[in-house]
């Protein structure tokens, strides 16, 4: 065997030990984060709600306002950060997801998420996601499930951030995290990731030390939601946010396929100890959590749905030319007093073609046609 086939032979095994190793330690997060939940008190209540039910009249399936029994959690009375005390009633939402949102957790909830994460810098590979390979893009124009939850009236507001705040991010590391997504690109060009990747909207391409990737939503807490306290009790490490243990354990496929798996390889002449590698590899690629580059190969990805970013920097910005109003009031506010120092694309949809044109704002034939693009809400 030659040099570079043994060490290929070996990082391979290594990558599979490790992905294994944290399939385990997510199991044992898991049955934690269970025995939290299990723990906080609940309350059987009755109230109306939009369902789904079965009518005995019509004897179809029907929809309506029902008067539906529900238990729900109260964490009134449990320990939280002292910034909680503000608006307790506020702060205590009666599911495990809604506290996560407005930074409403139980201390032991707070404790199992950041194992979750610590999990995930330990078997990670930082440099893959580090790489060309992975661009990292926020889309100022997405809309955070949050900000429908409405935020307590009696805690004092934190200042609502405007996206004129995100210039000094040009030059200086932002230590609140933020969530993106990641586009994977096996050539490392960065040119060829945004031509017609990035998709509608307006926002800005990012560096930083990535905490948590997965190709699903992680449900982390939405920074909109802070309030002053909150803000102040995070200062010196910025706002947390972290992925939701629920979001991204699953490790097993049903049962009834893995019985069906097991008698089509025995039919095969597989032996058992085979069948059982087989499935934990299969296993091994349904959980959603994103590790390395061998994961973005095996489930076939184009891209990441969410990482999480910490210590962070505008890299570029960019606007697609459908969305042109959106990004309008903050462009031309920047370009106008010279504050934009990155990168700026322009990008067609996909269905118009996907071409793209990049601007250098300090250059003033590029700007002012920048400017003109704006008032015409990029219809060019």
């Amino acid at each position: 065997m030659q040099v570079h086939e043994l060490r290929d032979y070996i990082r391979a095994i290594l990558i599979e030990t490790t992905n294994q190793d944290f399939l385990k330690g997510l199991a044992d997060i898991g049955g934690e984060w269970d025995e939290v939940q299990k723990n906080i008190p609940t309350e059987d209540i009755e109230e109306w709600d939009f369902i789904h039910f079965y009518n005995e009249e019509t004897d179809e399936m029907d929809q309506g306002d029902r008067l539906v029994k529900k238990t729900v959690q109260r964490t009134g009375q449990e320990k939280k950060p002292e910034f909680a005390k503000e608006d307790p009633k506020f702060f205590d939402r009666r599911h495990e997801a809604e506290r996560r949102v407005v930074y409403g957790q139980t201390q032991s909830e707070i404790d199992v998420e950041r194992k979750l994460m610590q999990l995930w810098q330990k078997h990670a590979d930082i440099e893959f996601f580090k790489s060309n390979k992975i661009t990292f893009c926020h889309n100022l124009a997405y809309p955070s499930a949050g900000k429908g939850m409405g935020k307590s009236s009696k805690a004092k507001k934190s200042p609502v951030k405007q996206p004129m705040e995100l210039i000094k991010a040009q030059d200086s590391k932002q230590n609140n995290a933020i969530s993106c997504y990641g586009v994977y690109n096996t050539s490392g060009d960065f040119d060829h990731v945004i031509k017609g990747q990035i998709g509608t909207g307006w926002g800005f391409v990012l560096s930083g030390h990535p905490i948590f990737a997965s190709e699903t939503d992680l449900a982390s807490q939405t920074q909109y939601m802070a309030t002053a306290a909150a803000e102040e009790y995070y200062k010196s490490s910025g706002l947390p946010k972290r992925a939701s243990v629920t979001n991204v354990r699953r490790t097993k496929e049903d049962e009834r396929k893995h019985k069906w798996t097991r008698r089509k390889l025995k039919r095969k002449g597989k032996s058992t100890e085979e069948i059982d590698t087989l499935i934990a590899e299969k296993d091994r690629v349904i959980n959603p959590v994103i590790l390395d580059e061998n994961d973005m190969q095996e489930k076939n990805l184009k891209g990441i749905s969410e990482c999480i970013v910490d210590n962070w920097t505008v890299e570029a910005w960019y606007f697609d030319t459908q969305s042109g109003f959106k990004a309008k009031g903050f462009m031309l506010t920047a370009l106008e007093k010279n504050l934009l120092t990155k990168p700026i694309y322009t990008i067609e949809p996909a269905f118009m073609g996907g071409g793209q044109r990049v601007f250098d704002p300090s250059n003033e034939e590029d700007v002012q046609e920048l400017i003109k693009i704006l008032n015409d809400d990029g219809k060019w």
